[in-house]
């Protein structure tokens, strides 16, 4: 067996396809995008989009941020920081309380550390539209994820078109 040294990818870190990167990034934002044109769209709990939506859509955005928060905390650390993008990730994809006994104190949520919490959260809820029927909620592009880190539980709240937008530079 010979060890490959000389990789056929241009960069370091797992060599994963700019294009299904991609994929998985439009398939997210499509993902929220549609579930208010879907949810409008179903007539009753019976009708197959309501089956559909309720059985896939969030195992279906979950999938998704979890291959995509991997695939780039993994990029992040093999990139070779420049001054561009160390200011492209400085900007904010969400906001966090690093600690829910203190919800007045909320910092900015990175995609380096969205990434993280996405990775090791304990709990995730989705942001849904009021309806009175079930089968005409949809998710809106917010998540809610909860953790414990050093022994204190956070509360990390993601802005999907932000991450969507930064996950896009970052890769």
């Amino acid at each position: 067996m010979v060890e490959e040294k000389a990789s056929m990818h241009y960069r370091r870190g797992w060599p994963i396809a700019l294009e299904i990167m991609h994929t998985d990034l439009f398939r997210l934002l499509t993902v929220f995008q549609a579930s208010r044109t879907i949810a409008e769209a179903t007539p009753d709990e019976d009708h197959p989009f309501a089956k559909l939506r309720c059985n896939w859509e969030e195992a279906e955005a979950s999938r998704l941020i979890v291959n995509i928060a991997a695939t780039v905390r993994s990029a992040l650390d093999c990139a070779i920081n420049t001054e561009t993008l160390e200011t492209l990730l400085s900007r904010p994809v969400g906001t966090i309380v690093p600690d829910t006994e203190d919800p007045q104190r909320t910092d900015s949520l990175t995609l380096r550390d969205c990434c993280n919490k996405v990775l090791h959260a304990d709990l995730i809820h989705f942001d849904l539209t009021q309806a009175k029927e079930w089968h005409k909620q949809a998710i809106n592009p917010v998540m809610y994820l909860y953790g414990v880190y050093r022994r204190k539980e956070w509360k990390a709240t993601i802005d999907i078109l932000k991450f969507v937008e930064m996950a896009y530079w970052a890769y």
